[in-house]
């Protein structure tokens, strides 16, 4: 930024308010409607510009590479966007956060022009007219068509600021060119998570028909090498060459080393930024492939509902995170006044209110500190100004948990957008076992359902839609192949014809041919019936595998799966409960579907009203504890053996529910009218 950007007006000071942030992002755009940009606070309305027109071009392939904000040394970082052309020439630009909502809305300015005075009564929001730092000759030197004028058009398009003895000369700009997003013939690809999470809540929000699609960052990182041939050749060579640097792979040898300039050599951890930058390039090449687009997920306005609940409980995971934050940073300054005053040999019968103040309330330390500071010989303004610093440190407090019960109604609020909330689960807490009477599903919160939303990212149809693998594929038709070798091996004599096969008709045949042949005292056709039964129930298991293929994928992502160590990691065989091990990678979310699952077993295991506590969990720490383990053993076997089987039966719920909504739409409503 330069020296004249920072000396604006009180005209244009509204700028600094528009500071980027995901929360401009987000909230800008909510503000936006249909015919008018609403910008935040000072902003007027402004008629939105026709896309269609600024935009002839019939298919543009745009990708993003979201990386705003700053590090941690300050340096900025913004998101690298890739404009695609039919032609398959391409532009790239880097946005700022506040650039990126312009994007989307009135256009980014990328390149700027000096404003002339037909300019300035336009109407645009305030952060396209800028003041930069000219020299004294450009103001001495300026020529209006009205030389009676002259005074009155340069104060407006010249500033002139004066500290002490320098002057400075600010020139107004307007921009030259912008580039706009047009949701009607656009097709815009991210990678899936962080702030791709947020363009598709707002995007699809806003433009519900957009093309909008995601990859996920894993099958990106497996795509790159693939992607990378799709590019330019300049851009191909770069790429490639900075994808070798930072996955530690020998490069390749350069054929034109001059067009890549004399940068300086790249580290490691600069070679994978630099890597992650060309996703915008790979994104965009490949969105305009036949096939390589097949590598990405078009987003709906149902995977939109998912990612408003993801940016949502993590604004709430923040917002809890400050209120901790504050009431740990007043509890420490509070326990090492007290405790200086209790040592104060001035300062007789002063002890602390409770043995634990972590079992404190906030308000009872308050009272509790003013007590004691009145007790003291400190000077009344000494105690003052202590207590005010702790009040402005409790207004704090309060603050942060206002702010957490508000992100909590967000939640709630994005959570009734999505059936599974408003349909499904209901009637889950309504379940009871039939033999008990014991509730199933009944200590589901909120919270808990939110993370494992947040957790699956997509809807879990796209779990059953998932293709079958090819090594179930294989023993289904092995299994089948033998049935029929067996079934064609039985002598027919004196048995009924064989109906055609669906149904269970063929379990019903064989079981009547055994019972024939065991009646018949036939030993030889009774072998051929039971060979054929073993083989009918073999395909039947090799079919159920199958089936529950998503489901035990999903137990699996969890982290609630039993594993046979030595397989997937260096750990002794046997089975293994997954846990994280250093040095080792991990393939279950522990986060988000783990912790998910130990907050709704640990409120199960307070009462007795719930059935995976009396029929799982007592029995099984019973049972373990008598075999002569330790009783903290059992209960945590125990726990984790009624979360495994808690969520199962959940996780096969929601399957069906899904099923029955996939194939008829009035499914989930007759769902909660049986309920």
């Amino acid at each position: 930024m330069s020296s004249g950007e920072g000396a604006q007006d009180a005209s244009h000071a509204c700028d600094s308010r528009l500071a980027p942030s995901l929360t401009v992002l987000r909230h800008g755009l909510a503000l936006c409607g249909e015919g008018a940009i609403v910008w935040p606070q000072c902003c007027g309305a402004i008629a939105a510009p026709s896309l269609g027109k600024e935009c002839p071009l019939k298919k543009r392939t745009i990708g993003f590479h979201p990386c705003v904000g700053k590090k941690a040394s300050g340096q900025s970082r913004p998101t690298s966007v890739v404009i695609r052309q039919p032609d398959g020439t391409h532009e790239a630009f880097e946005l700022t956060e506040q650039q990126l909502l312009d994007f989307f809305t009135c256009g980014a300015v990328v390149a700027w022009r000096n404003a002339a005075l037909a300019d300035l009564p336009l109407p645009r929001p305030p952060h396209h007219l800028q003041w930069i730092e000219v020299e004294q000759e450009a103001y001495d030197g300026y020529e209006a068509r009205d030389s009676a004028r002259r005074d009155d058009e340069r104060g407006q398009l010249f500033r002139i600021m004066q500290e002490g003895d320098e002057v400075t000369v600010l020139r107004a700009q307007v921009p030259e060119r912008t580039v706009t997003l047009d949701p009607a013939t656009d097709t815009v690809g991210v990678v899936n998570g962080g702030l791709g999470y947020q363009l598709m809540e707002v995007l699809l929000g806003r433009f519900p028909d957009m093309d909008f699609r995601v990859i996920g960052s894993t099958p990106l990182k497996e795509l790159r090498e693939a992607f990378d041939r799709l590019l330019p050749r300049a851009v191909q060579r770069k790429a490639e060459k900075v994808r070798a640097k930072a996955t530690g792979e020998a490069p390749a040898e350069a054929e034109d080393d001059e067009e890549d300039g004399n940068d300086a050599p790249l580290t490691k951890s600069g070679a994978k930024d630099a890597n992650a930058k060309f996703d915008a390039h790979r994104i965009a090449y490949a969105l305009s492939d036949d096939t390589a687009a097949k590598h990405f997920m078009r987003c709906t306005l149902r995977h939109r509902d998912y990612a408003s609940v993801t940016v949502a409980y993590h604004d709430l995971e923040l917002a809890r995170d400050a209120r901790v934050a504050a009431e740990q940073q007043f509890r420490q300054a509070h326990r090492a006044e007290v405790r200086r005053l209790v040592q104060d040999p001035r300062v007789p019968y002063v002890t602390l209110a409770s043995a634990d103040e972590k079992d404190q309330r906030i308000e009872m330390l308050l009272a509790t500190y003013q007590a004691t500071l009145t007790i003291s010989d400190a000077s009344e303004q000494t105690i003052e100004r202590k207590m005010q610093k702790l009040r402005r440190a409790h207004e704090r407090i309060q603050n942060a948990a206002a702010f957490e019960e508000e992100m909590e109604a967000n939640l709630e609020r994005v959570l009734n957008a999505l059936p599974e909330y408003t349909e499904f689960l209901p009637w889950l807490k309504e379940q009871v076992d039939p033999e008990t009477g014991l509730f199933l599903g009944k200590y589901i919160g909120p919270r808990i359902f939110a993370r494992w939303i947040v957790g699956f990212g997509a809807p879990l149809a796209s779990r059953l839609q998932e293709p079958m693998r090819a090594t179930d594929a294989e023993r289904i038709a092995a299994c089948k192949a033998a049935l029929t070798e067996a079934i064609a091996d039985i002598p027919r004599d004196g048995l009924p014809e064989q109906p055609a096969a669906g149904g269970g008709k063929t379990r019903e045949w064989l079981l009547a041919c055994e019972r024939i042949a065991q009646e018949a005292g036939q030993s030889e056709q009774l072998a051929a019936v039971c060979t054929a039964r073993d083989a009918y129930r073999k395909l039947v298991n090799a079919k159920k595998c199958a089936a529950d293929r998503p489901l035990n994928r999903v137990i699996a992502f969890m982290g609630l799966h039993v594993r046979n160590g030595g397989k997937y990691a260096e750990v002794p065989k046997g089975l293994q409960f997954p846990r994280r091990r250093k040095g080792f990678t991990t393939n279950h979310n522990e986060k988000l579907m783990r912790q998910g699952a130990y907050q709704w077993m640990s409120g199960i295991i307070k009462r007795n009203d719930s059935y995976w506590k009396m029929r799982v969990y007592l029995p099984v720490k019973a049972r373990i504890h008598a075999s002569g383990t330790t009783k903290m053993k059992a209960h945590r076997t125990a726990f984790w053996r009624g979360a495994t089987n808690g969520m199962r039966w959940v996780i096969r719920q929601w399957f069906a529910w899904e099923r029955r909504r996939m194939g008829a739409a009035e499914a989930p409503n007759d769902i909660a009218h049986a309920a």
